[in-house]
């Protein structure tokens, strides 16, 4: 995440990058089941760039990021209804995201070897969910945080960062 800030940042894309909460803390746990101080995270941070009156918003949310996201934009995507909203996932949660309903533009980047699921299951969950215009792109021979599994070199990174920004152009 940190090698996606730096890039967006540096293509001169207003960007925020937080922490959830517990994180800041120094604990190991989310708020619980419900998501509930994260979703409030987020709701601060659309608060704070509301301000701001941009038409567009992408969102990338990696892991549990995205199940907070997911669970966020199920609840509040009619606060948004202005805006193109868009989310990126590199590293979808097979299993424990509900985008359904979800009007925006939605693009997955997923290893190959993920253990939380593959290409083939996340569209599989994506499109059960009523979500078949999602994009899903796999990296072959990354996992979850797209290193080599056997090594953890992190050998996928830059290669995820320059699909984030650039899935367009293919």
């Amino acid at each position: 995440m940190e090698k996606l800030y730096k890039k967006s940042t540096a293509s001169g894309i207003s960007t925020i990058t937080f922490n959830f909460p517990y994180l800041d803390r120094g604990e190991e746990n989310s708020s619980g089941e419900d998501l509930t101080e994260e979703q409030q995270t987020i709701a601060q941070i659309i608060n704070f760039i509301s301000q701001f009156n941009f038409k567009e918003i992408k969102f990338i949310a990696k892991s549990l990021g995205d199940i907070v996201l997911a669970k966020y934009l199920q609840n509040n995507q009619k606060d948004l209804h202005e805006k193109k909203i868009e989310v990126v996932i590199p590293g979808y949660v097979l299993g424990d995201i509900d985008l359904s309903g979800f009007k925006g533009n939605l693009t997955v980047i997923q290893g190959s070897n993920d253990r939380l699921g593959n290409a083939d299951a996340v569209r599989k969950d994506l499109y059960s969910n009523g979500l078949s215009e999602a994009r899903v792109i796999e990296i072959e021979g990354a996992d979850h945080s797209y290193r080599i599994s056997d090594t953890n070199e992190p050998k996928f990174e830059d290669e995820v960062v320059n699909l984030v920004f650039h899935y367009d152009d293919e």
